[in-house]
């Protein structure tokens, strides 16, 4: 028989990821290696057209994309699909508390001071890590995968997170 983790498993999981992760940023043994992988997606030019959807996705791959899904669950979904708006909207508010909180009692600088990267938007001046874009759309990819019959649906929205955090690096604003 096989073991089913149950969701307050997997957020506990999430979360102590999260908290590795972050003793591993905050230890600076991989400062090389993020300013390096930093430099090496975002010194790869996707030119005119590739430049402008990465600023598409980060610009409205986060609020729009996740926003308008939630919000079309609660307008057109069945009681179920209501209840897993409901539950992935205060799944996005944690994680927005989440990030900011982290943002404030341990910030990190952005890349573009001391690492040679081009900065292809306008400059963010609050800390970089956690990125509330890749924190938001990670959420949101994860609960889909965990809880959508749709696997297709699950899949894209996946991919679509995906971009989001692959954009941040490669407009500059992040390790």
């Amino acid at each position: 028989m096989r073991y089913r983790i149950t969701e307050m498993e997997a957020g506990l999981w999430g979360l102590g990821l999260f908290a590795i992760v972050t003793l591993i940023v905050f230890s600076g043994r991989l400062q090389t290696a993020d300013a390096e992988g930093a430099l090496l997606v975002n010194g790869y030019d996707l030119g005119s057209l590739g430049t402008s959807l990465m600023q598409l996705f980060t610009n409205y791959g986060r609020e729009l994309v996740w926003g308008l899904l939630v919000l079309v669950m609660l307008l057109f979904g069945n009681r179920n699909t209501k209840i897993m708006a409901l539950e992935l909207g205060v799944l996005f508010l944690v994680g927005i508390l989440v990030g900011d909180i982290s943002k404030i009692l341990l910030p990190r600088p952005r890349p573009f001071p001391t690492v040679p990267l081009t900065l292809r938007i306008p400059n963010e001046s609050d800390s970089s890590y956690p990125s509330g874009h890749a924190l938001i759309v990670s959420i949101g990819a994860a609960f889909c995968l965990a809880r959508f019959q749709r696997k297709i649906v699950a899949g894209l929205l996946t991919i679509e997170a995906g971009i989001v955090c692959y954009s941040r690096v490669y407009l500059g604003v992040h390790y």
